[in-house]
Order: structure tokens, then C-alpha cells, then sequence
């Protein structure tokens, strides 16, 4: 949508966006079907998602996958880790009602500095 929007379509859109932009990432979200992250210097890191069952609320889900994507670019995470961490979070929350749902310890544990990172 946004491609159609600055009238770039096509297979390099993405690429057009880094460029036009000067951008060091684009992040793509799919809902259940994940998310791809794509940056400047041509990384790409596809994730196919986690189904979100029983799905009880979305609001909110893409807040906790930008939180998470910013977490683990400032700790400079490989994009992949990134990717998985966020599309975790992001499947929480829809589980869950209401737009802030409290973090379970695994989650949380998962992405703190003792974590996986």
C-alpha cells in the first residue's frame, strides 16, 4: 500500500524505498504469516509467523513488534533473532485481550540480556 502511495510498484519496491528514503530498514509484517525485515546493505530476514490461536484481540500487536524490533536493533541482533523475537511477541498479544498484555517470563527472558539475543 505504501509502494502504490509514492508510485513505486514492481519487484524492487523495497529497494526503492531504502534508496529514496535513505532508509537502514524496512520492516514488512503479514500478520500470522510473519514478517520479512529488509536492510540497507541487502540482508534480508524472512519469518513465516505463529498462528495466533485462540486469537482474541490484534490491537496492539504491531506496537509489541516494533517494541521488539527496536530492542534488538539497538543491541545489534542478527535480523533472523530479530524476526522470530518479534513475531513471538506480536502472536502474544493477539492471544490475549487488550492492547498491553503483561509478558510472560519466557518471552521476557528470551528477550532480556541474560536471553537468547
Amino acid at each position: 500500500m505504501l509502494g502504490e502511495l509514492l508510485g513505486m510498484a514492481g519487484d524492487d519496491m523495497i529497494g526503492d524505498l531504502v534508496g529514496t528514503f535513505g532508509l537502514q530498514l524496512v520492516a514488512v509484517t503479514r500478520g500470522d504469516r510473519g514478517a520479512v525485515l529488509y536492510a540497507a546493505d541487502g540482508t534480508v530476514a524472512e519469518h513465516s509467523g505463529y498462528s495466533a490461536e485462540p486469537l482474541a484481540d490484534t490491537v496492539g500487536a504491531g506496537d509489541a513488534f516494533t517494541a521488539v524490533l527496536a530492542m534488538g536493533l539497538l543491541r545489534g541482533a542478527p535480523l533472523a533473532r530479530i524476526a522470530d523475537a518479534a513475531c513471538r511477541v506480536a502472536r502474544y498479544v493477539c492471544t490475549r485481550a487488550g492492547a498491553t498484555p503483561e509478558l510472560p517470563w519466557e518471552l521476557l527472558g528470551a528477550l532480556g540480556d541474560g536471553g537468547t539475543w
